[in-house]
């Protein structure tokens, strides 16, 4: 620590006032904390197939040449509407990996420039997206939810939505 920045200082503080209010109000900090440590462990057991699932699923997309064909298949069509086909990928990827689409972000940025209007319409895309069939295997395979009812759909709509908004946002400020 040191450079008397006052950001050093907050966990620490706040560390030390969960323990002071715990202390003052008669509990036991430490069992709570060790309790609270081994459902974030179980909770951490319990997620990690569905975790390892998407993973691979989003790596033999990739790795398989199916992402390239299916952006082959697409180009035509996304370039009749105006949209960038290096976006395709991205489009692809996210829904399922995070990780993943940072990859595909990254070949984007190197590929067209982080500056153009793919890199551009691609960061707002990153930061408007969601990872949503990852976080639903996630969220539904921890709480042994089967029926997923029209959260999918809903959620991928929303994300059709963040798209059209990443590129009208980029023609609003850049053309």
């Amino acid at each position: 620590m040191g450079g008397g920045n006052i950001s050093e200082l907050i966990i620490p503080v706040v560390i030390l006032g969960v323990i002071l209010y715990s202390a003052l109000k008669g509990r036991d900090s430490y069992g709570v904390f060790c309790k609270g440590a081994n459902k974030g462990l179980s909770l951490a057991m319990g997620i990690l197939p569905y975790v390892g699932a998407m993973m691979i699923a989003t790596g033999l997309l990739r790795d398989s040449g199916l992402m390239d064909k299916i952006s082959e298949f697409l180009s035509p069509f996304f370039s009749r509407i105006g949209l960038p086909t290096g976006l395709i990928p991205l489009l692809l990827v996210k829904p399922f990996s995070g990780s993943g689409a940072i990859s595909t972000l990254s070949d984007i940025y190197t590929v067209f420039g982080a500056d153009s209007q793919t890199g551009i319409i691609a960061s707002l895309i990153m930061g408007s997206t969601e990872t949503v069939f990852y976080t639903s295997a996630l969220y539904y395979g921890a709480n042994g939810i089967k029926k997923t009812g029209y959260t999918l759909a809903v959620a991928l709509l929303a994300d059709a939505a963040a798209v059209i908004t990443a590129c009208m946002v980029y023609t609003l400020l850049y053309k």
